[in-house]
């Protein structure tokens, strides 16, 4: 996305000191950010050369957990007579919303419209203590499959296969998967590149999120940590939030703002 250099919303450089020290903001309603700057910030040549670091981050706790990849599950609650597919909105959810969800729809879609009150057919929990799923299944006529496409057993921990009601609890094979993104890296095209697993990346921060879904993320570091500049004159930059694997953060159109300073390096 590209930044307006005449709007201070998106752009903003202040206590310029004889090129030597530069503030620059970026913001834009992506996890990749690109301005062009006109004229072209260029510093002096010397033996030192230039640093950068993140002097400020903010934006929204907006990144699902749960997509088109692993929103799917299948339940029938007349024993395998009939079969409901459900796929769970993309979003952010804990183990309860997930049940909350499937309750819901399961609900809806149901044939069972002359009831007043509604079913309970499934529980899905999380243990703290073994951090693994708990499948609750009270009807003898309740069947549960994970075995379908993009299914939610690889954030619940479950097997690809059937589950059978009859007043029965399941744990799940494996572990819990809930958080997708367990490191938020931000890189910036204009420095120096550290090692990601031995890979290179230009990571100039990262963090992990203090904060819930739909929470905002502020990031302020105590101690700015300066990766050193590629250029003694930068015409644009590119700015980008990714997760530990290197994809790129879904922020769902919520705004992003990154501040950077820029010195002379010590």
């Amino acid at each position: 996305m590209e930044v307006d250099n005449n709007s201070l919303a998106k752009l903003m450089t202040e206590n310029l000191i004889h090129g030597e020290d530069e503030y620059v903001l970026m913001t834009g309603q992506s996890s990749r950010l690109y301005t062009r700057f006109n004229p072209p910030i260029e510093f002096a040549i010397t033996s030192e050369g230039y640093e950068m670091a993140l002097c400020r981050l903010e934006t929204v706790y907006s990144f699902p957990n749960i997509d088109n990849s692993n929103n799917e599950i299948c339940i029938s609650i007349d024993n395998g007579v009939n079969w409901i597919h459900l796929k769970i909105p993309v979003g952010s959810y804990t183990v309860t919303e997930i049940n909350d969800t499937i309750q819901r729809l399961l609900n809806e879609n149901s044939k069972n419209d002359g009831k007043k009150e509604e079913e309970t057919y499934i529980v899905l929990s999380g243990n703290k203590n073994t951090f693994k799923c708990e499948l609750e299944i009270e009807k003898n006529s309740t069947i549960v499959n994970f075995n379908v496409e993009n299914s939610m057993r690889s954030v619940l921990g479950f097997e690809a296969k059937q589950y059978r009601g009859g007043r029965k609890r399941y744990e799940s094979e494996n572990k819990i998967n809930i958080l997708r993104v367990k490191s938020i890296l931000v890189q910036c095209d204009v420095i120096k590149a550290s090692r990601v697993n031995g890979i290179p990346y230009p990571v100039i921060y990262n963090f992990f999120p203090d904060a819930s879904p739909a929470d905002m993320i502020i990031v302020q570091p105590q101690h700015l940590m300066y990766r050193p500049l590629t250029m003694n004159t930068i015409s644009s930059m590119t700015a980008l939030l990714t997760d530990q694997k290197g994809e790129i953060l879904d922020l769902g159109g919520q705004h992003l703002t990154l501040t950077f300073h820029i010195r002379k390096r010590r």
